[in-house]
């Protein structure tokens, strides 16, 4: 491959509104880079670190008219338009909801926040001996006489997010579900809403997918429903995400692991792990 324009592992692009600019953001490297559509450098940002412009595991851009911010996990880093920094905003410290740390992930003008509880895996999925947690809150954050205040703005739904693989000798991994009927979500903090999509609860019918946008006080902006031609799901496509999950697995257990499976094959552990929490009914 030729030219200046390549990335390693991108979570995150956004778009200008003129379409004039591309940004790109790169988690392996901490670099932010602003690209003309054509394929011209225009911005190159960061260098993993602490100091000022540099990134900690940027993982979110925000645009605003004639500025941009980056969020990393320590930080709101502002820059100009032209690459120049702002200002820096630290999240709330210390602010948790019922007992779980929050992740605050975005933002908003008048200088609240959104974010999501970080709640361990085991008890999401109730193996540590609690009920499994089906939904989880997406929060408005906001500054009072009394402190910071926790407001939910929606409910996600988190039911069949994780799967469990269990491997001999009672170990365990954790990954996304291959059948997720989860929510997914998106946070807007120009308008300072989230935009949620469910395909699964009371009154959806199958290939029934819902979208609905509700600001951080909790009022639904707008709601609507699209219907696609819903996609069975056969043994054979059970096996193959299967087999692809397992091949995923054991490729980066040798990696952390290199003599675990000494003495068995690839197909062995095929054979002896379990797939226990695949789409809970």
């Amino acid at each position: 491959m030729e030219g200046d324009a390549l990335f390693g592992v991108v979570p995150y692009l956004r778009v200008s509104a003129d379409g004039e600019r591309v940004f790109v953001l790169e988690a392996g490297v901490s670099r932010v880079s602003v690209w003309s559509p054509e394929g011209r450098l225009l911005i190159d940002l960061g260098n993993p670190g602490q100091g000022p412009g540099d990134f900690m595991g940027p993982y979110r851009i925000h645009l605003g008219d004639s500025w941009f911010y980056v969020r990393d996990g320590q930080r709101f880093s502002y820059f100009s338009n032209d690459g120049e920094l702002q200002s820096t905003v630290l999240p709330p410290a210390g602010v948790g909801y019922r007992g779980f740390r929050i992740r605050v992930h975005a933002r908003l003008a008048d200088g609240s926040f959104l974010g999501r509880p970080s709640i361990p895996v085991g008890i999401r999925l109730g193996i540590l001996g609690d009920d499994p947690i089906d939904r989880v809150p997406l929060l408005w954050i906001r500054q009072s006489p009394d402190g910071w205040s926790r407001t939910p703005a929606a409910w996600q739904n988190i039911r069949n997010a994780t799967l469990q693989l269990r491997y001999p000798e009672e170990s365990s991994a954790f990954t996304a579900q291959p059948f997720s009927d989860a929510d997914r979500y998106k946070l807007d903090p120009g308008a300072g809403t989230v935009v949620l999509a469910r395909n699964a609860g009371t009154g959806l019918r199958p290939g029934e997918a819902e979208l609905l946008e509700v600001a951080a006080a909790g009022d639904t902006v707008w709601q609507r429903r699209l219907q696609f031609e819903p996609i069975p799901v056969t043994r054979s496509i059970l096996d193959e995400a299967t087999d692809f999950m397992v091949r995923v697995s054991v490729r980066a257990t040798l990696e952390r692991m290199p003599g675990i499976l000494e003495g068995r094959s690839p197909h062995d552990l095929r054979n002896r792990c379990t797939f226990p929490t695949i789409c809970r009914p």
